[in-house]
């Protein structure tokens, strides 16, 4: 994703705590990436909130005219993620610095595995993509999402981070496990799979919510003055909206929240029962968010981007599409993971030379 030489220059960008001369590693987020994040968010708004939302007040030719329109953002964030993708993987498999020669070959190997898979599966028809492709390919994005998040576990770096990260990774296997476990006691009848395939992805789901509040303490502001303030109140504020927007829907749609919330985030535990209780937690998510792409920390941009692709992709996604939203999201956190921690590092050795 970033060309060696530019990974690799001080430039006279600022980047968090980090001295304003220097730029690490990872820091920047390419333009290509920005792009991908915005088509990809575009294309959960369009075409997986507005067109459902709105698909029985509109009249068949007005339907098929945008269903045809929203097929331009899918269509970016599927190009674009995949060079962005394809290219941030290359980095880490090219550069000692970043990862352990292991990680690197298993990278390189499931790379292999999974970028063929996805732009098969996001070229051929719908109905000619094969569960056995479907399968093939989550499996190998989640494979891909642990290796990613075992680079940063691997390393030194701020515990909120490394529970982030963990969470992830944690939230990616057991959905995955879900997925096995559920095709196998359908296929032979268990209900023992069926029902540990039930409770391992409640437990997932669990994982994945607390992703953004771990982040959270990370990103939140530590320096004072009226800019950190400013950005506060921002964050909070889009805190406020969200959770006005989860209470507005769900008392406008009533029948239709559940479904149109599940077609969104792929989240059951609460959905019957208590769907309230998402409320607050996505509230937080989208200050965490707003937190990061305030920031004026370059990683944390990118930590930002990287969190809106997890949650355009929602928990254990199958579709060819939104495991490429979570693969681009697992590197954008990992890349921003990788690069505080350098910083880190930097500021302690300064501190060291002064």
């Amino acid at each position: 994703m970033d060309a060696a030489r530019s990974e690799s220059t001080p430039t006279a960008a600022q980047a968090g705590s980090a001295p304003p001369e220097f730029e690490v590693p990872l820091m920047r987020l390419p333009l290509l990436g920005w792009l991908a994040v915005a088509a990809a968010v575009t294309d959960a708004l369009v075409n997986r909130i507005g067109l459902r939302v709105f698909a029985s007040n509109l009249g068949h030719a007005t339907r098929v005219a945008l269903e045809r329109w929203g097929g331009v953002p899918r269509n970016l964030a599927a190009v674009a993620g995949l060079v962005a993708l394809t290219a941030g993987l290359l980095s880490f498999v090219r550069h000692r610095g970043h990862v352990s020669l292991p990680s690197r070959i298993g990278l390189a190997g499931f790379s292999g595995i999974l970028l063929p898979t996805l732009l098969l599966a996001t070229v051929l028809p719908a109905a000619r993509t094969t569960p056995p492709i479907v399968l093939l390919a989550t499996g190998a994005a989640d494979v891909l999402v642990i290796l990613l998040a075992a680079a940063v576990l691997s390393r030194r770096g701020p515990a909120s981070l490394r529970l982030g990260i963990a969470s992830f990774a944690t939230a990616s296997l057991l959905g995955f496990a879900a997925i096995v476990l559920g095709i196998a006691g359908a296929l032979l009848n268990l209900r023992l799979a069926s029902s540990l395939s039930a409770t391992l992805a409640q437990l997932g789901e669990v994982a994945w919510l607390s992703v953004p509040v771990a982040f959270g303490a990370a990103l939140w502001p530590r320096e004072g003055g009226a800019r950190a303030r400013r950005r506060s109140m921002v964050a909070a504020g889009c805190s406020l909206m969200a959770l006005s927007l989860f209470l507005g829907a769900q008392l406008s749609l009533r029948s239709h929240f559940a479904d149109l919330f599940y077609g969104l985030t792929h989240l059951t535990l609460f959905l019957e029962s208590a769907p309230v209780v998402y409320g607050p937690l996505l509230a937080v998510g989208a200050g965490v968010i707003c937190l990061g792409l305030l920031s004026p920390g370059m990683a944390d941009r990118q930590l930002a981007a990287g969190l809106l692709l997890l949650a355009a992709a929602g928990f254990a996604p199958r579709a060819p599409g939104l495991l490429l939203y979570l693969c681009l999201g697992a590197l954008l956190l990992t890349r921003a993971c990788l690069a505080r921690e350098t910083l880190a590092a930097t500021r302690d050795i300064l501190r060291t030379r002064d």
